[in-house]
């Protein structure tokens, strides 16, 4: 079955990268020294209990009670809580930008080769259902597992 998921940019979803974001500032909040723990979870265990809300939508009431309670904390608070999302913002784009300009790395290859199967298929399936078309993908190259010998898939 074909999963409906959006590729990252450049494709980088179908090679195995990992996509990330960074957490809210609320998030950082509510993560740092038990604060969830002291100050938010009894919030969302009685309103979860009260109005018997499922699991699968306990996420907004805790999304909506952290951020009351850390709306509710010392400009100090939310001032560090800010520099720190700023500081981890820094840091990604500096670690991004270090691993765009690295050289090609034999195990990032290995590592999408491994993937590339279930790249292509995801690839075809959704190419055939949106146009009725076959399709069919033949590429080979070295590979980094097998010592460079050239490896092929159709």
């Amino acid at each position: 079955k074909l999963r409906k998921q959006a590729p990252g940019k450049s494709g980088k979803f179908f090679f195995g990268e990992e996509r990330t974001r960074l957490p809210q500032v609320t998030e950082l909040w509510s993560r740092r020294d038990g604060n969830y723990e002291e100050k938010v979870k009894h919030l969302v265990d009685a309103e979860v209990a009260a109005h018997n809300i499922p699991r699968n939508k306990a996420l907004a009431v805790v999304n909506r009670h952290t951020r009351e309670v850390f709306n509710a904390q010392p400009e100090e608070v939310q001032a560090a809580m800010y520099a720190k999302l700023e500081e981890l913002k820094n840091n990604t784009k500096a670690t991004n930008a270090a691993k765009e300009h690295a050289p090609p790395d034999p195990k990032k290859y290995a590592a999408a080769i491994q993937c590339l199967p279930d790249a292509i298929l995801r690839f075809t399936q959704a190419v055939e259902a949106q146009t009725g078309f076959f399709v069919s993908v033949v590429c080979g190259g070295p590979d980094p597992i097998n010592k460079g010998q050239i490896r092929t898939l159709a």
